[in-house]
């Protein structure tokens, strides 16, 4: 049952609380330094190359994920920072003469890793179980559609 008197108090109130001025936010100036540009070197470009790749792709982050004993939260973000700061990287030139294009290497080795059940340092991944196929699946799919036919065309 709807309350008529309710519907419209809280329309009133919605309608006042927008139309009240909210008073400015303070500014507040701060001085930083800018951060030093760092050097980034071979392993950190390959380090950051292998978790990005990784990261991007949802086959080997979530066997990733399955396969480390740490929590998801921290490996996610592991990932997360590998990934933002991989454009940066490629686009270093010097970097990328001194060492060559590791995000390409990264890319190949992940997939070879990957067939020989290895991801990161994590090896030895245990093999998915098959996914159920067959006549089965049909028969359940179209119970679930006639009953939501057979809902859908009974509904008043």
């Amino acid at each position: 049952m709807h309350h008529f008197f309710l519907a419209q108090l809280l329309l009133a109130v919605a309608v006042v609380a927008t139309a009240i001025e909210k008073p400015p936010a303070a500014v507040v100036v701060r001085q930083t330094t800018p951060a030093p540009p760092t050097i980034m070197s071979c392993p950190e470009y390959s380090r950051i190359a292998n978790l990005s790749t990784i990261g991007k792709n949802s086959t080997y982050r979530a066997t990733f994920f399955a396969a480390s004993p740490n929590g998801n939260h921290y490996n996610a973000d592991v990932l997360d920072n590998a990934i933002l700061q991989l454009p940066a990287v490629i686009l270093n030139q010097a970097l990328n003469e001194a060492c060559g294009n590791l995000t390409a290497l990264a890319i190949v080795e992940a997939e070879r890793n990957f067939t020989q059940r290895t991801v990161a340092q994590f090896s030895d991944i245990p093999l998915p179980e098959p996914l159920k196929t067959g006549p089965l699946i049909a028969i359940v799919c179209g119970s679930v559609a006639m009953f939501m036919g057979v809902t859908w065309v009974a509904m008043p």
